[in-house]
């Protein structure tokens, strides 16, 4: 039947702190975690990405690195995260800079009411794609919070009427992992 990880990734140098805490089958991949990783997150796969530990790299085969590198859908995730507080880095938009830490929490029986993945918890909304990465994201979000001004509109006008930055829809993210994307997620 297999047993269920429990991670909480944390995107790092930005606050308020953004984090989700999620369940997947001990037996999915590197490519399956970066998947899983882009919807709880509420990224949009836009962008290359890369798993680190130490000098170790995973990646997916689209991605061409000088050094130890793994093709990341051939690596199981329960080889590398063998022991709950084990934590491996996840880099997504080498040009933004946005890294993750992902922690693996507990190891869960499965039950077999639930589906996988499944996200349980979360907190605030993740930046959106193409923002200049934690500094510039952080720039925007003290601009917004200044109350006024041409930068401040602009910002605005760029995100969109509909952008909350301590929204988290944890329903919306679920439902998404159960039914599936409509993002191309070609590896």
């Amino acid at each position: 039947m297999g047993t269920i990880f429990q991670f909480k990734v944390t995107l790092r140098n930005v606050k308020p702190v953004i984090w989700r805490r999620f369940l997947v089958k001990d037996d999915i991949t590197f490519w399956d975690l970066h998947y899983t990783i882009q919807i709880v997150m509420g990224w949009e796969n836009c962008h290359l990405h890369q798993f680190a530990k130490g000098r170790d790299r995973y990646i997916g085969d689209l991605v061409q690195m000088e050094g130890e590198v793994e093709d990341e859908d051939e690596i199981l995730v329960k080889t590398i995260f063998d022991k709950p507080g084990t934590t491996i880095r996840y880099d997504y938009d080498f040009g933004d800079g946005w890294e993750h830490d992902i922690v693996l929490e507990k190891i869960l029986e499965v039950d077999p009411g639930l589906y996988y993945p499944r996200c349980i918890k979360g907190k605030s909304n993740c930046p959106p794609e193409d923002s200049g990465g934690p500094y510039g994201f952080m720039n925007m979000m003290e601009i917004l919070a200044s109350g006024k001004g041409r930068q401040k509109k602009e910002i605005l006008e760029w995100l969109g009427d509909d952008y909350d930055p301590a929204k988290f829809n944890l329903q919306e993210v679920n439902e998404i992992l159960e039914n599936g994307i409509e993002i191309d997620f070609d590896k």
